[in-house]
């Protein structure tokens, strides 16, 4: 079982992590950034991240992410074993959830 973390962003707001936290499950809609698709992947950080006044979940997992990634920046593509999509989303069932802040 491995922990990750997801923080708070204009595509990760608090609704959404209030919707995860309830469902046991990490959301994910398709990148739009350097790492552009049109594939629903549920995307992390694999260490804390660093900073000030950052918030978000961290959630522990034992599904592997996809293989060939960024380091350190693990995703998971929906369509695959442990991985679903629905309503656009990739969602992913987690064994544990949780908030995290960074006030340093």
């Amino acid at each position: 079982m491995n922990q990750y973390y997801r923080v708070c962003s204009p595509s990760q707001t608090d609704e959404d992590i209030e919707k995860q936290l309830k469902s046991k499950e990490v959301w994910g809609k398709p990148p739009r950034n350097y790492n552009q698709s049109d594939i629903p992947k549920v995307k992390a950080y694999s260490k804390r991240p660093q900073g000030r006044n950052i918030r978000g979940i961290k959630f522990w997992t034992d599904i592997p992410p996809d293989p060939g990634g960024i380091p350190g920046q693990p995703t998971w593509s929906g369509g695959r074993e442990g991985v679903r999509i629905e309503d656009g989303y990739a969602k992913m069932k987690v064994i544990k959830i949780s908030l995290f802040t960074i006030n340093d």
